[in-house]
């Protein structure tokens, strides 16, 4: 994984119980939290693989920021501010994500892409085909 619940709890500070959850005995949720931590490293390991060599180690900072950003974004939460904030992050990591794929963006000195011929691109392939509708607003 990209991120720890600690590193969650270090950007969120005291906002981390409310976006954690709570468990039954009344905890931060932190099974959802690592869920969600590991859904965000699936997501950016399928993004970079075009690119680098995955899982990439040592974390550079920057994707330690953006798995944080995926989990918080994809956490269950009510009250739509606080929502649009979270998802809001969460396309800017993607859009970072997608930069660093193309080569438009550096992870960092020390992080090179993978050797030519190892399966990177550099393009983004999406498993379902985007909707007519996101592929209007992409157009627009």
């Amino acid at each position: 994984m990209y991120a720890t619940p600690e590193d969650i709890r270090a950007r969120y500070k005291e906002v981390y119980p409310l976006l954690a959850g709570k468990d039954a005995e009344g905890r931060p949720d932190t099974a959802a939290v690592e869920q969600a931590l590991a859904e965000a490293a699936s997501e950016i390991d399928a993004i970079l693989g075009t690119r680098f060599a995955v899982p990439v180690s040592p974390v550079p900072p920057v994707l330690r920021r953006i798995a944080v950003d995926l989990a918080v974004g994809a956490l269950p939460r009510t009250g739509a501010t606080e929502a649009s904030m979270y998802e809001r992050r969460a396309r800017e990591a993607r859009d970072l994500l997608d930069k660093l794929a193309a080569g438009e963006a550096s992870l960092g000195p020390g992080y090179d892409p993978a050797p030519a011929g190892s399966g990177g691109t550099g393009r983004i392939g999406y498993a379902v085909r985007p909707s007519g509708f996101r592929r209007r607003l992409e157009d627009y």
